[in-house]
């Protein structure tokens, strides 16, 4: 199967995970909530590395792709999407 082909069904699992973080943001406060949503996206690319042999991301990784998607008006799909793609190999791992 072609690995571009699970983008959709990975971005749409990822929003999930993402829109169940961002739903502890109040009772997280302001210092911890962006750290623990990072944390799991982390979580979720790195899960799907591991099934396909990938070397695993860190979140200063997942920070960079999250900064891509800042300041669309679609952020939290445009971040589990960016994620889907990190999680696939379709981003680098490194700047």
């Amino acid at each position: 199967m072609n690995p571009a082909l699970k983008i959709p069904t990975l971005q749409a699992a990822f929003l999930k995970v993402l829109i169940k973080a961002q739903k502890r943001r109040e009772e997280l406060g302001p210092l911890y909530w962006v750290i623990y949503e990072r944390q799991a996206m982390q979580a979720c690319v790195n899960t799907e590395r591991r099934s396909t042999g990938l070397p695993l991301v860190t979140l200063e990784d997942v920070e960079r792709v999250e900064s891509m998607a800042e300041g669309h008006s679609d952020y939290s799909s445009k971040f589990a999407l960016y994620c889907a793609e990190l999680a696939l190999g379709f981003k680098d791992i490194r700047p």
